[in-house]
């Protein structure tokens, strides 16, 4: 619980303050690697999502709307559209397959909102160098991050949603490139306050308001960078004030000290996981432990009698529950948060890969017959770890009388075991370029490559969006 001292700053003002001062040359030699990293990782994204459910629909709408012709809607291309509308359409696109990378320590999903507003902001400027868009990127996510990680009921074991925070990191991201002064950048953040919404019910019902409303988080926050230097004030104490964000949304319960943390000398995109599993990532340490015992095992469908997954009270509520819904998934959406079903794939193909979770991919009868034996139990002693991505315990019993367990913390991507810059670029850039509503150029999409490997060097960004704008 924070203190009362009346005198001090809200934390808001804090947070503006070293987000406005932040320049390239402050940024850590791996920040700057790691933020590469994290660009392409949401560019690759982006291309798989330009052909999910749901984006099609939003991108009529953005183009009826119309209006500037100032950012592109990348991969779909055509007329350029309103900043705002373009961010709202490619933060779908970067959310819709459950690819996006993930800030385990919080649960956020921070580079769906920061990378298309820092693109899209970048492209509506002009002129902005490569240098200022990894600050925008790094800083962005970690002021969302940040907020995020002072509040002591995270992402799980609380109603809301990664995208309840997302305004905030898409407005410093806008802001950064916008140049915002640190009053203006403190506006910006009080006006993302106030765009705060969304919780976790679009994930348990199967809704596409999971996929649009990232988007359109990140479509306020954008708007709230570009209505502070116009004159629009947020309120100053947005964050700590009697109704700001953690006393209306966390009942007063957070700890101001670890938003502090390091500020301004440490970037929490640094602790940033890349993810292989298109799904949740409360999926993944149990998917990567059934992998690793049908591998080392070598187990087949015909081999199961019964799994028993043991997980934390956050995943368990998110991605066990309801059993009936979990093991049988109806939708994608609720194959992407079933540990069953990533559980059945694991044995059923020893792979899981974004193909496993179209509409005809959900249906393979082997990984639903393996599916339906899966138990998720709740374990108070992974509680007490106290991590919000839990570890997932995996217990195989198989036919022929065998017990076989194997714990599960990280996963390849994690940052206890990175990707590299060329693996991200094999794995989630050049491995969903076949998934791109529009075909995009071999040539192209290695100029893409090639050009944020070498981003501080890049004079205008705005060749990005150029090269993602698919043919035809």
């Amino acid at each position: 619980m924070a203190s009362g001292d009346s005198m001090r700053r809200d934390l808001a003002a804090e947070l503006a303050a070293a987000a406005a001062a932040v320049r390239f040359q402050d940024l850590p030699p791996q920040t700057v690697e790691v933020t590469k990293r994290a660009i392409l990782d949401t560019l690759g994204v982006i291309l798989a999502g330009s052909t999910a459910a749901g984006v099609s629909a939003l991108l009529s709408l953005a183009r009826e709307w119309g209006g500037a012709e100032q950012s592109t809607i990348l991969v779909h291309g055509g007329k350029k559209v309103p900043a705002p509308l373009a961010v709202m359409v490619n933060s779908t696109m970067a959310r819709a397959r459950e690819l996006d990378d993930c800030h385990n320590p919080t649960g956020q999903h921070a580079s769906v909102p920061v990378v298309p507003a820092a693109l899209a902001m970048a492209e509506c400027v002009g002129g902005i160098s490569g240098e200022k868009l990894i600050t925008a990127v790094a800083v962005g996510e970690d002021i969302q991050d940040r907020i995020a990680l002072a509040q002591e009921h995270k992402v799980g074991d609380a109603p809301w949603t990664t995208g309840f925070f997302a305004p905030f990191g898409a407005a410093v991201a806008a802001g950064k490139i916008l140049g915002l002064a640190e009053a203006q950048m403190m506006h910006a953040i009080g006006l993302a306050f106030t765009e705060a919404s969304d919780t976790i019910q679009s994930h348990l019902d199967g809704s596409l308001g999971q996929r649009v409303h990232n988007g359109q988080a990140a479509r306020q926050g954008v708007e709230c960078a570009l209505m502070a230097p116009r004159g629009i004030t947020g309120p100053h104490n947005a964050l700590e004030g009697p109704f700001g964000f953690y006393n209306s949304h966390g009942r007063g319960e957070y700890v101001r000290e670890r938003a502090l943390e390091g500020l301004g000398s440490r970037f929490l995109i640094d602790e940033v996981s890349v993810k292989l599993f298109p799904c949740c990532k409360q999926i993944h340490p149990a998917a990567g432990a059934a992998l690793k015992l049908v591998e080392e095992n070598d187990l087949g469908p015909e081999d199961i009698e019964d799994i028993e997954v043991r997980v934390n009270v956050n995943a368990f509520h998110q991605v066990c529950q309801p059993e009936e819904l979990k093991r049988r998934p109806r939708t994608s959406l609720n194959a992407q948060w079933s540990i069953p079903f990533a559980v059945g794939l694991a044995v059923a193909k020893r792979s899981i890969a974004l193909e496993d979770y179209t509409e005809e991919g959900i249906k393979n009868p082997a990984a639903l017959s393996v599916s339906g034996k899966v138990r998720c139990i709740h374990d108070p002693e992974i509680d007490r770890m106290g991590a919000i991505v839990s570890p997932g315990i995996v217990t195989i019993r198989t036919v022929d009388g065998r017990t076989l367990t194997r714990r599960g913390d990280h996963v390849p991507g994690d940052p206890e075991e990175p990707l590299s810059f060329e693996d991200c670029a094999k794995y989630k850039f050049r491995n969903y370029l076949p998934w791109a509503t529009k075909p995009i150029p071999e040539a192209a999409a290695e100029e893409v490559i090639q050009a944020i490997a070498g981003l501080e060097r890049v004079g205008d960004v705005s060749r990005l969006a150029e090269g993602l704008v698919g043919e035809g």
